[in-house]
């Protein structure tokens, strides 16, 4: 349900916090100074196109999902922080500004001494009863939740003018049991998640987990996981490597 207030309080924070006149965005937008003010109004049911949505959030550098979720006075300053840090990697996605490579489900958990370029996970032994052997696997660290595993594949970029910092976005299963009514039976209980590190040479820094967080941010980091996920190319390209192509294309 569209919420005017909320999306209108959420353009006047915005502008702001970035030091935007009202008015100037406003007639850039195709509309007439205090046109905001007069849809405000209690008296008002006019509702904002999107067409005016849309460069209102282009000169706000958000989305319009953002514009709509989005609450100041529901979040404190951290939690409004990782919205809008999630939001900017969704929009430069689209705009192609980031480059997301894939990291297979199959290859993160198969069971070989095969290194991944993904430092939520270890080469680690482990013993078959079947066969009575030890062997090598693929082993996922959550950094969330002691009973994890990796439920889909998984997505990485380099963040732009920053080299050394990488930005993982995982879809993860978290697994529990729990007594079944009074009888000595447990049963196993499943809760999906999406888990969003930041990592820098060899820090990990875990952002946060959907299974954690206001409904604000989940909805923003799945909505990201959805986007890298529509994109049609992951090419993986290194900021060192794409560096060198520029310079031989222009050259």
């Amino acid at each position: 349900m569209f919420e005017k207030n909320r999306c209108i309080d959420n353009i006047y924070a915005l502008a702001k916090k970035k030091g935007l006149k009202i008015g100037e965005m406003e007639e850039r937008a195709g509309v007439s100074k205090g046109y905001l003010s007069r849809i405000n109004k209690e008296d008002s049911t006019a509702n904002p196109p999107i067409d005016f949505l849309v460069s209102i959030a282009e000169q706000l550098e958000v989305s319009v999902d953002f514009l709509l979720m989005y609450s100041d006075a529901d979040l404190n300053k951290n939690e409004a922080f990782i919205i809008e840090f999630v939001d900017r990697l969704s929009q430069k996605t689209i705009q192609g500004d980031i480059d997301w490579v894939l990291q297979a489900r199959s290859v993160l958990t198969a069971d070989n001494s095969d290194p991944v370029d993904n430092p939520l996970i270890d080469i680690v032994p482990d013993y078959s009863d079947e066969f009575d052997m030890k062997y090598m696997t693929h082993g996922f660290t959550s950094h969330f939740y002691n009973n994890a595993f990796i439920l889909d594949d998984c997505y990485y970029c380099y963040l732009p003018e920053q080299p050394s910092a990488k930005v993982y976005v995982m879809n993860v299963r978290y697994t529990s049991f729990a007594k079944n009514g009074t009888a000595d039976i447990y049963r196993r209980d499943y809760q999906d998640a999406f888990e969003l590190y930041l990592c820098s040479r060899n820090d990990i820094s875990p952002i946060c987990s959907t299974a954690y967080v206001k409904k604000e941010i989940a909805n923003t980091v799945k909505n990201l996981y959805e986007t890298i996920n529509m994109t049609s190319s992951h090419l993986g390209l290194t900021p060192n490597a794409k560096s060198i192509m520029q310079n031989f294309l222009k050259s």
